[in-house]
Parts: C-alpha cells; structure tokens; sequence
C-alpha cells in the first residue's frame, strides 16, 4: 500500500499531453493552445475611430471655440477615400477608419453644431480618440503562446486575427463502467436488497466539469467473464477508463482480475488513505485505467485526487487537481488509524467546518459541502484556529 503522494506521482509520470487536433473556433472553448500563434496583420490594420465624433487635421493642438466647416461622413466599413481642406472637419463613426487626411478626432460630445458648422467645445490633440494601426499587436508579433487556456475571450482574440481554426490538445475520451447486482438505475421499481445507481451519474457530471469527453458508460453484472468482456470492449474506445466498485477483494469482486487479463501495466493497488483505499491504477499503452472503489464517496474523492489530474495532463492544462487554499479551521479533529484522510468540510469566508457523516457512503454530506479538507499522515489532529490546506469541490 503506498501513500497518497507516492500514488499521485506514480500517476503524474505515467500521464502525458494527448493528440492535437484542428478546431474551428466555435469549439476550442476550455481547450488548451497546441501551437504558436503569430498575428497575420496588423490590428487594427488601420487607423481607427474610437469614438462616434468628428475627425479632423491639426499641426498640434486645436483651441476650444475653433468653428469648423462639415464636409462628409465616415461610417464603419466604408473605405475613407476621402480629403479635406484646412478649416473642414467629417463624421465619423466609432471603428470606422480614420483617412490619411486626419490625425485627431473630437468626440460628439465636445462640439455643438449649427447647419453644417462645428464649434469645438473642447481642445483638440493630436491623436485624440484614435487607435493607431497595429496598435493592439503587429503583423509578425507572437498572438498566443502554445499551452494558453482558450477562454472566451482568447477567442475573440483568435478570431479578430482572421483565424477560422487553430490547433489545440484535445479533450480525453472518457469511458465510465459501474459493476454491482444491487444497482438499479433511477426511477426504476427497487426491490429488497437493491439500491439506486449514483456513480456514474457523478462521474460522468466531474468528468463533463472538467473538460473530459464521456463516451460511454455501462452497468455490468458481478460475474467475471461479463466484467472482462465490457472492460476490454470500453477500453478499446478511450483514453481513460473508470471502473466504479468490484476492486475490493470479496468473492464477487472481478474488476482487478478483468483488467489483469486484459493486459494493462499495473503501478498500483491500494492507497494509503480514507476514504478510497481500493484504488487501482495501471496504463496500456497511453490509455490510462481507473478502478475507484463503489463507495460514492471514496468514487468522488478518489477522481478529484487522481483522475482530474491526469484528465487536465492530457487536456495540455498541466497535472493540476483541484484548486487548494488555506483557511482557518472552526473544528477539531483528530485522525485516528495510520492513513491519510480527506474530509468534507463546509468553508465560509476564511474559514472552514469540518462536516458530520464521513462515511464512505454519506452522500448528503458530500452533497453540502464546497471543500475537502486533507489530513496527511504526519498530522494528527486539527485544533479550531489552525491553518488547514482544503481543496475546493
């Protein structure tokens, strides 16, 4: 049995960045950068208008009171093929390109206008309210580095650059398999002896969360050639593989000797914490295989812990897990047994509350809470008005 540090490393040097791909941009949201990008142009790629206004020349500045005759309309779009005369001044409109025959541009607001006469209300100075070509970024100047988070703005950034489709890391293909006799799916009649389906309602919501693709997910039997067959047939489609429950060692647990058979590169089994003790990891190829245990929330605990991490790898995010923040502790705690402990805890403001029900099958518990408190294996008790490291769920 190792500890939860030696799992996580064991789990971050087995897990690498996956396939690029080409994406139009209306899909490359919450993707990761696979490439450079160098702008094409200049932006703008011309001089622009930042003001509905008046465009107009002058040597330097331009004294508030200065009459001037309106000659013409620039409206955003139109060419500009246009020149004045000293004394003249055009509308303009904001975006709309500014002619070569200006430099400055008043703002409607500091004019009053009488029949086709302009009087400024304000001094003029030179480049006033425009934005010079290439102002933003010139042609040939890196946009965007390889391994930027695309967020909604970088596409806008993307596409004001004329780019219709960029190379990014794509997102893992997912497969969820839930093992169990007992497990009925909501909303269907439940008999003695059986309990409603939640993990892969859970899983599949963590995964979706996080930026991963779920693909399939499947419910199989407690029988070991079911479990093999349905391993082996998810595994051939993804790039991770969850199996919830059936890791144990109970006379129906057939999850450890299924992937086994298969053919996988077993690194561990068995993890030195609570909840989610049963953990299995191992690689076949470059596809990655989970088995959590069937509890919902060892199932939970150990995705945020192990999972997530090599989800966001394969994304080109980096073997990042869940946020972590320190805050000050309102209860005490003290672990008892030799594992490591996360526990569900409720933070407000700068502080965090341990929850009641932290049993492995306590979900009403999971459900209220917004942190996991962790509780490694040199700490022995949490006092109230400790600094304590919580991971944020």
């Amino acid at each position: 049995m190792i500890t939860v540090e030696e799992a996580k490393e064991l789990i971050k040097i087995n897990s690498n960045k996956g396939r690029i791909v080409k994406k139009n941009i209306t899909s490359i949201n919450d993707h990761v950068l696979a490439e450079d990008i160098y702008s094409p142009l200049n932006l703008p790629s011309f001089n622009q208008s930042a003001m509905d206004g008046y465009a107009l020349f002058i040597d330097d500045t331009l004294p508030s009171g200065t009459k001037l005759k309106l000659v013409g309309e620039i409206k955003a779009g139109d060419e500009g093929d246009i020149s004045i005369n000293s004394g003249e001044i055009i509308r303009i409109f904001t975006g709309a390109l500014v002619p070569d025959c200006c430099n400055a541009i008043i703002i409607q607001e500091n004019i009053s206008k009488e029949g086709n006469t302009v009087t400024t209300n304000k001094i003029v100075k030179l480049f006033d309210n425009v934005r010079k070509k290439g102002v933003q970024i010139k042609e040939g100047e890196l946009a965007l580095e390889k391994g930027t988070l695309i967020t909604p703005a970088a596409i806008s950034f993307i596409s004001m650059l004329g780019f219709a489709e960029v190379k990014v890391y794509a997102k893992p293909k997912v497969g969820i398999v839930v093992t169990g006799n007992e497990l009925v799916t909501p909303g269907e009649p439940l008999l003695t002896g059986q309990i409603y389906e939640s993990n892969s309602f859970a899983l599949a919501a963590a995964v979706e969360e996080f930026g991963g693709d779920v693909i399939e997910i499947t419910r199989v039997k407690d029988d070991y050639q079911s479990t093999f067959n349905q391993l082996e047939q998810t595994l051939s489609k993804v790039d991770i593989l969850i199996v919830s429950g059936g890791i144990s060692v109970g006379d129906y647990d057939f999850v450890g000797k299924a992937i086994r058979e298969i053919g996988v590169n077993e690194k561990f089994y068995k993890v030195r914490q609570k909840p989610g003790k049963p953990l299995f990891f191992a690689t076949q190829e470059e596809k990655l295989i989970f088995a959590l245990p069937g509890n919902p929330a060892s199932a939970l605990v150990c995705f945020y812990q192990y999972v997530l991490p090599a989800m966001n790898t394969f994304s080109g995010k980096g073997f990042k897990s869940l946020p972590i923040v320190k805050r000050i502790s309102k209860s005490d705690y003290t672990r008892k047994g030799d594992r490591a402990i996360f526990l569900k805890a409720s933070i407000d403001g700068e502080t965090v509350r341990i929850l009641e029900g932290q049993q492995s099958h306590m979900m009403h518990t999971y459900a209220i809470s917004n942190a996991l408190v962790y509780v490694s294996i040199t700490t022995n008790e949490i006092k109230k008005g400790d600094q304590i490291e919580c991971y944020l769920i």
